[in-house]
């Protein structure tokens, strides 16, 4: 028992490779993990110089006193400025003048909001406001409604389209503007006589919650022509205009009501011709009246 003891000791200490001699002189070594010095000389004096020598090297982890080493921590280096890396402005550089939207989960839907899409033509298009792009456009708008799924007012611009959808919910706004955007696509490519790609980027959009926020985009979109091509007042003939209800003719000094300069196209069709849909929200329907009446043309 006391020679597998000591044996054990030293297996402890040097590792499993280090053989340790068995016979007398064993209890010298016993002594000396107790920390006393051998009793005897001869020719075990060989191992006690292994144990004591400073020189040696360690095994199984353990340095020649027998005593575990301390590991050195880690080295701190210098950190060097250049690409990548969590911090501001790192990734890749946005080199494009309107960067598409980020690749995140959109914004939550509820039917009650109508959301205000945009969507950008890429730069090597001509102009869709042309009689030709226009027309198609019209027809993919008036294809592109569902049961679940309304595009209620539409502005068509030099390179980029403005919507007014609805959308009865997130799957169903979702596939609806998947659909639409797919559609507006192959009716422009084949206006032009084109294939290809057609959006710049990925399709923009907000959610009109209140009715300040339902007229304010009613008027951007309907009037958004003056914004870009700088036109008088009136009604944009590239747009839902001519089938909104909404207009408002403005009065003179005199307080004499007198029609736009483009009244005459506040005629609606008939409905059929309608490329656009009766909105079934209250915000798009009635509730923005309540956040400055009807929209004169000169807003």
């Amino acid at each position: 028992p006391a020679q597998g003891r000591t044996n054990l000791i030293g297996r402890c200490l040097f590792g499993a490779s280090h053989r340790w001699r068995t016979g007398p002189h064993q209890l010298d070594w016993a002594m000396f993990v107790r920390g006393q010095p051998p009793l005897a000389h001869g020719p075990r004096q060989l191992d006690w110089a292994i144990v004591c020598s400073r020189t040696q090297p360690s095994f199984g982890g353990f340095d020649n006193a027998g005593m575990r080493r301390q590991r050195k921590g880690q080295l701190e280096l210098p950190v060097r400025g250049g690409w990548g890396g969590k911090r501001a402005g790192a990734g890749r550089p946005r080199v494009a003048a309107r960067p598409s939207p980020p690749h995140r989960p959109r914004t939550r839907h509820e039917a009650r909001w109508p959301v205000h899409v945009t969507l950008r033509a890429r730069d090597s298009l001509p102009t869709l406001r042309s009689l030709r792009v226009f027309a198609a456009l019209r027809q993919a708008f008036a294809a592109g409604q569902k049961r679940d799924f309304r595009v209620v007012h539409f502005s068509v611009q030099s390179d980029h389209l403005h919507l007014l959808v609805e959308g009865d919910s997130r799957a169903a706004l979702r596939h609806g503007l998947r659909g639409l955007a797919a559609r507006c696509a192959k009716a422009i490519n084949r206006a032009v006589g084109r294939r290809g790609r057609v959006w710049s980027t990925r399709y923009h959009t907000h959610a009109l919650r209140t009715p300040t926020e339902v007229r304010r985009g009613l008027v951007y979109v309907l009037l958004n022509f003056r914004k870009h091509l700088r036109a008088p007042a009136g009604v944009d003939p590239r747009s839902s205009g001519p089938w909104f209800a909404g207009w408002r003719f403005k009065g003179t000094a005199a307080g004499n009501a007198v029609p736009s300069p483009d009244a005459s196209a506040m005629a609606l069709p008939s409905p059929d011709a309608s490329p656009v849909a009766f909105p079934r929200t209250w915000l798009a329907a009635v509730g923005w009246r309540r956040a400055g009446g009807a929209i004169g043309f000169d807003e």
